[in-house]
């Protein structure tokens, strides 16, 4: 590689640029933690939650973030699991 460098007829390539940033939070339930996730929301472009705990007793207009993706709602309680979360920027 240092060869190839300094025979400066090869140009470094670090590959395709990426503004990309993921957050992975083990919430414990985010039925009294929206405001921390709104505030970690501006920060980062992907939002996974682990153990968010959603059932219809959470209503999706209640977790949903400006300018990112609604919850899928197959996350909610379907075999009786902790819940995973994806949430991602839409805009």
């Amino acid at each position: 590689m240092i060869l190839i460098v300094l025979a400066m007829d090869v140009e470094r390539n670090p590959g395709p640029s990426s503004d990309i940033s993921i957050f992975k939070w083990n919430s414990h339930s985010i039925r009294n933690k929206t405001e921390y996730m709104m505030d970690i929301a501006d920060e980062c472009n992907i939002l996974c939650l682990a153990e968010t705990y959603l059932d219809n007793n959470i209503h999706t207009q209640d977790i949903l973030l400006d300018n990112f993706s609604p919850p899928s709602e197959k996350t909610r309680r379907q075999l009786d699991l902790e819940n995973f979360c994806f949430i991602y920027r839409s805009s």
